[in-house]
């Protein structure tokens, strides 16, 4: 291995990583660590003493890495020596670690010094694999400050705190990202299976929407082997089969009609079931016949049955009736004996071999999902009116539930010692122990996207829940947050503590997301559970704006879902005050300059703006109506003639142009044939810039004393997001207009003639979000986009250069940026806000 090794990157030459999520880490002569003669104390004693000479090695700085064996090592050596905190693994060295797996060897030791950075760095592991060293320092001064300083000003903040070659100074924040992302992918997951790769050893197999399928190391979260190009459709469902004397063998279904058999060692397609001009496959199951040989089942959209087994081939069982969703799982039977249970208009048990149905029972909704459970003898279905079912094989349903939306997907899990199952509706996972019919579903909150698949994997020795959504994580419920969520009967859930002002505040989607406050009847078991619930927790943020300048203290006004509209500021960190909502969410927000003052723009449920003067502390008599639905999208500006503007746009495909010196409407404009998504306005190049965005794909100008202003700019990104306007670029470049695509990518393009300005900026794995455009002088123009793949990447617009990535481990969906001077160099204030709460940051963009 040399010293140009990629930071984050697993791998070396004679320095074999963790593949398997159970192997013994090994040093470079291929011995696993901790075999040496000896008791466990004087083993701990010596790794603890290689942990200490390392450190002395490390000399890290964001120019110089340390030596090879030191960034893919000592984590390692001090986790073996029971020494994995603060104060024997350098915070320098941590943008370095090229072992990939920190985030698994704290999980494996219950640390006992402070662990802040590395709890820290824990968090975005999974966000900055293939950044520069630079960027991932960025990133993990961000989330420290987030987790340790919540809600306290930079000034208040020890000068420790900032590690060397940081590119960041972090303002305010209130932002708490998951803590239990195993993984973040490009493609959305549809399917999930645990499969085993000898004693005690198992991967995480993910199928996703494009036909692919992965291998991860659920200890770091890291791929194993490439990705598998194995479907020509969705991957709808996976299962893993254990064969001790042959390996284990992966088992997927598609949409493009076929089943494929996979050794997972190799990676390589083992048999391939097709029925000629079938559909698409609904299910499969497998298991290890009595001879040895193994045995799948599968089930496609017409109701067809397929049984085969590696020694006899692909034949047909009796169909079932053609529902729109059939499925399939086996049960172990009381005696032992393997079972086959099927769904489809009616629910019956089979015999695996001949497909005769021994016992059926009537289904009057959809079943969606269905899982083996423990004890022996018994199952579970998921059914699409959010109800789920527990089965005996011979007495049929034994208990039901309901939850508030459909059931996308069901695990069976031990928690505790205790048979429990996992029911994914919506965003959120419902959780029950089995053997107490009459307790209610606890719930696990964190994903922000839909949860489409589920399965369980032994981790440490017990059960762990992993979970994909459509959020585009991965994500690890270990068998503490499991725990907290599910403690066993006569053992509610314990609080969630408050925390001490100066400690940082818990919140739900760190890994332990239990809902504390079950259902206590049923019009509260069909309440949507909320993310976020909890003292102390942080609320999901809808929309945020900060005001800065005219010689005022510096205003974050917050937007969220539980507690209206706040004030911050952000200098001396207090409370500037609320403004009522009637407890709706607000929509979206925007500072305005009004003579020598500013004002609070906010739209809010009704479809009308509000006006709050900060001067005065007093909202406007004037309410700005017109809308007749909601407000997506704000923008104001002081136009060249120095006229006080702003703009709106919604649900209704209006664009409004308001005058807000004389509050009175000035234009409605029309011509997006879907709703606006977002609108920009600035003055510049003695022009006024007044552009917005839809979901029909387009951006449109506006003439403020007229209509449309040209042709509208065709951007072919899918949805366009967000949109920022820099009026006054640097470099040469002419004022342009810098679009968000749903497709990943930002564009930028003249405003002068329509076209665009380079190439498009790729690199997000996820929809582009939210988009700010602004120069600095003699540094340049400069763009800075946030994706729901958890990153803010920087650009520079004259090169199409991302400068840095910044891992904010949760989606940002509201970004803006005011330049401003700090430290005798040119810096740029940005304001992200997003899933995880707001963070307020600035940043030096010095020899960037």
């Amino acid at each position: 291995m040399t010293g140009t090794e990629t930071p984050g990157t697993p791998g070396g030459s004679g320095t074999p990583g963790p593949s398997t999520g159970a192997e013994p880490y090994r040093d470079p002569y291929g011995e696993p660590y901790g075999e040496c003669d000896g008791s466990r104390e004087e083993e701990r004693a010596v790794h603890a003493a290689v942990t200490a000479a390392l450190a002395g090695l490390a000399g890290a700085t964001p120019d110089t890495p340390p030596p090879p064996y030191v960034r893919r090592h000592l984590a390692q050596h001090a986790r073996l020596g029971g020494v994995l905190d603060d104060d024997h693994v350098p915070r320098g060295l941590l943008p370095w670690d090229t072992s990939g797996g920190v985030r698994g060897l704290l999980a494996a030791q219950d640390g006992h010094g402070p662990r802040a950075w590395l709890d820290a760095w824990a968090v975005i592991e999974p966000y900055v694999r293939g950044a520069d060293a630079r960027s991932r320092l960025s990133s993990l001064h961000l989330t420290h400050a987030a987790l340790t300083y919540p809600r306290v000003p930079a000034a208040r903040v020890p000068a420790d705190a900032t590690p060397p070659g940081s590119r960041l100074t972090v303002l305010w924040s209130w932002w708490r990202p998951p803590a239990n992302v195993l993984a973040t992918v490009a493609h959305r997951v549809t399917s999930l299976a645990a499969v085993r790769t000898g004693p005690g050893g198992t991967l995480l197999a993910t199928g996703d929407e494009e036909g692919g399928i992965e291998l991860i190391d659920v200890s770091t979260g890291t791929p194993v082997g490439d990705r598998i190009a194995a479907h020509e459709g969705t991957v709808r469902c996976l299962t893993g089969v254990h064969r001790p004397a042959g390996g284990s063998r992966l088992v997927s279904g598609s949409t493009d009609g076929t089943v494929r058999i996979w050794d997972t060692a190799t990676g390589s397609c083992v048999d391939r079931i097709a029925r000629p001009g079938t559909v698409w496959t609904d299910d499969v199951t497998g298991h290890l016949a009595d001879d040895g040989s193994l045995t799948v089942v599968s089930v496609n959209g017409e109701g067809a049955l397929t049984h085969w087994t590696d020694s006899g081939g692909a034949r047909a069982l009796p169909a079932l009736e053609p529902v729109s969703k059939a499925a399939v799982t086996t049960v172990t039977g009381r005696d032992g004996e393997h079972l086959l249970v099927t769904a489809a208009t009616t629910l019956s048990v089979r015999d695996p071999e001949t497909g005769a149905v021994h016992r059926s029972w009537p289904l009057t909704t959809t079943v969606r999902a269905l899982t083996a459970l423990a004890p022996a003898g018994t199952f579970a279905s998921g059914h699409d009116d959010g109800t789920v079912t527990v089965w005996d094989t011979t007495g049929g349903p034994r208990a039901a539930h309901r939850l508030p939306e459909p059931v996308t997907c069901l695990a069976a899990l031990t928690i505790a010692g205790r048979p429990a199952l996992a029911a994914a509706a919506g965003r959120a996972i419902a959780l029950w122990d089995v053997e107490d019919r009459e307790a209610p579903a606890r719930w696990l909150t964190g994903h922000t996207g839909t949860v489409t698949a589920l399965t369980s994997v032994p981790a440490g020795g017990r059960d762990a829940l992993v979970s994909a959504g459509a959020d585009n994580t991965v994500r690890l419920w270990d068998h503490r947050a499991l725990t907290a969520a599910l403690p066993g009967p006569g053992h509610p859930p314990a609080p969630r503590p408050t925390p001490p002002p100066t400690a940082p505040a818990p919140a739900t989607d760190t890994g332990t997301g239990a809902d504390p406050h079950p259902e206590a009847d049923p019009a509260a078991a069909r309440a949507r559970p909320r993310a976020g619930a909890g003292p102390g927790a942080v609320a999901a943020v809808t929309a945020a704006a900060l005001a800065t300048g005219d010689g005022g203290p510096p205003l974050l006004a917050v937007g969220t879902a539980d507690t209206g509209l706040e004030l911050r500021d952000i200098d001396g960190g207090g409370h500037a005050g609320s403004l009522p909502t009637d407890g709706h969410a607000v929509t979206a927000l925007a500072w305005a300059t009004r003579g020598r003052g500013r004002l609070l723009l906010w739209a809010g449920p009704d479809h009308t703006i509000r006006c709050w003067d900060a001067t005065t502390g007093t909202h406007l008599p004037a309410v700005l109506e017109g809308h007749h639905l909601p407000v997506r999208a704000l923008a104001a500006c002081t136009t060249h003639q120095g006229r006080s503007v702003a703009l709106s746009g919604g649900d209704d495909y209006r664009v409004r142009l308001w005058d807000l010196d004389e509050p009175a409407l000035l234009r409605d404009w029309r011509g997006h044939d879907l709703r606006i998504r977002a609108v920009a306005a600035a003055a510049g190049h003695r022009r006024d810039w007044l552009a917005s965005a839809g979901s029909d794909g387009t951006v449109r100008l506006w003439d403020i004393e007229g209509g449309p202003a040209g042709r509208p700019i065709r951007c072919r990104q899918g949805l366009v997001n967000a949109i920022a306007v820099n009026a006054r670029p640097a470099d040469g470049l002419p004022p342009h207009l810098a679009s968000a695509g749903d497709d990943g990518t930002v564009r930028l393009w003249d405003l002068l003639t329509g076209r665009p300005l380079g190439a498009p900026l790729t690199g997000h794995t996820a929809s582009v979000d939210a988009v700010a455009a602004w120069s600095t002088e003699g540094l340049g123009s400069f763009v800075a986009s946030a994706s729901r793949d958890g990153t803010v990447r920087v650009w520079e617009a004259v090169s199409g250069r991302c400068a840095l990535q910044l891992a904010t481990a949760a989606p940002v969906h509201t970004l803006s940026a005011h330049p401003a001077a700090s430290g005798g160099g040119p810096a740029v204030v940005l304001t992200m806000a997003g899933d995880a709460g707001v963070v307020v940051t600035e940043l030096d963009l010095t020899d960037m």
